[in-house]
């Protein structure tokens, strides 16, 4: 289900105007990168984005932590263009996708992703969203109880690949949150209003190695807007004025 705002630099609810956002083009290799000096929750936590797709039909990161190709915990777009989450240290600990596609090229698609290994029932480790709709998925593998994820790891954190030299993404990127020990639903980001999904200010905390990503800083695109100084480094990605 595409959930999308069209108004370019819509003024939102509660004061809140998204500017600019960040493209990341995937022949460049574009991303922003960053190592946590220590490791925090890695069995709970949530990521927020507002993704606009330049190309489909291959794999395209959107957040990742990992030393290799196969040592990795990431969520991506795979070349079915399902969103995809899949923790791989060497042996699967968790692969599940999204039975939805999402291939279009003109919309936004505010995206979120709850994991929490602690949970009871397998199914509740791990949801994806789209816009305030709670994602369909096949399981492959289901998510141990009260498993670590690389996220939150000392490992390289990417938005834009999965590690040097694999999954880069066409995409623009907008309003990226990382809250660190909560698991927190799509309200928390925005709101639908009609079939427009609203960002909303996000009131809460980020935790020890959460961040937040507006790319209004040209000087600085990987600059955190939460207050925590959890900036990332770029690598060639652009500010733009395509917003939501």
């Amino acid at each position: 289900m595409l959930r999308l705002n069209n108004l370019v630099g819509f003024g939102v609810g509660g004061g809140y105007t998204i500017r600019n956002s960040g493209l990341f083009v995937q022949s460049e290799s574009d991303h922003l990168s960053r190592t946590p000096g220590g490791a925090s929750n890695q069995q709970k936590w949530t990521w927020h984005g507002m993704i606009k797709r330049v190309s489909i039909g291959s794999a395209q990161s959107l957040f990742a932590a990992g030393v290799s190709s196969s040592d990795f915990s990431g969520l991506y777009f795979d070349a079915s263009d399902n969103l995809k989450w899949w923790d791989y240290p060497s042996a699967s600990n968790g692969r599940l996708y999204s039975t939805a596609t999402f291939t279009s090229t003109s919309v936004w698609y505010p995206l979120t992703m709850i994991y929490d290994s602690a949970q009871a029932a397998s199914a509740d480790r791990v949801k994806l969203y789209d816009g305030d709709t709670l994602l369909s998925v096949t399981t492959d593998t289901a998510v141990p109880l009260n498993r670590s994820s690389d996220i939150n790891s000392t490992y390289e954190h990417n938005l834009g690949r999965l590690v040097s030299g694999f999954w880069d993404a066409d995409q623009y990127m907008v309003n990226v949150h990382f809250i660190d020990g909560q698991a927190l639903d799509p309200s928390n980001f925005g709101d639908m209003v009609g079939s427009d999904w609203v960002p909303k200010r996000y009131s809460g905390s980020y935790g020890t190695n959460g961040f937040k990503l507006n790319f209004e800083n040209g000087a600085d695109l990987g600059e955190d807007s939460s207050g925590n100084g959890n900036g990332y480094t770029n690598t060639g990605v652009t500010q733009t004025a395509v917003v939501p």
